[in-house]
């Protein structure tokens, strides 16, 4: 079997579906919303990717990847958050999206994302408001402390180079 690359994301706010994108073309592999993936399709492919949003510890989209994961031969998950990955305890985000069966099987990559707030849904608008106002009694150095007060896009190609590297490992197989 030909060694082939899947992509698939779940993105409210177009940053995910960039990291997607880039990511397809550089490992030359096909991208789609999850939204439109079929389980019979992963057994066609040697790796499958799955990237979505971080929106308050949960990863947006994940139910279908983990749901078929028996059917993907190799699989990876990257999220992508607002806050600086650096400053984030990604082990507790993994437990509390991933079941035990997948956590060693699964590599995980985290990305930095970004925020325009004019497109903000109001649920998230509203979890924002009081994640900053939680903020304001917390320390400086809080991750919802140093959210930027207008839009940014923090996303950059360079930040997939350790995915791409996986990818590009595992599809030769």
């Amino acid at each position: 079997m030909q060694s082939k690359t899947l992509i698939l994301y779940a993105s409210k706010y177009g940053v995910t579906r960039q990291y997607a994108e880039w990511l397809a073309e550089a490992v030359c592999g096909d991208c789609l919303p999850v939204s439109k993936a079929r389980p019979d399709m992963l057994a066609a492919y040697s790796t499958v990717i799955f990237g979505g949003g971080l929106y308050a510890s949960s990863i947006s989209g994940i139910a279908f990847v983990i749901k078929n994961a028996a059917r993907c031969q190799r699989l990876a998950v990257f999220t992508v958050g607002l806050t600086d990955p650096s400053l984030i305890n990604h082990a507790e985000i993994v437990n509390h999206n991933l079941p035990p069966e997948l956590r060693d099987t699964t590599a995980v990559f985290h990305l930095h994302g970004g925020i325009d707030y004019a497109r903000l849904s109001l649920p998230h608008k509203l979890i924002l408001a009081a994640a900053k106002k939680l903020a304001a009694k917390a320390p400086n150095d809080s991750p919802v402390a140093m959210l930027p007060e207008q839009a940014a896009n923090f996303a950059a190609k360079e930040a997939l180079a350790p995915l791409i590297a996986f990818a590009q490992t595992h599809v030769s197989g």
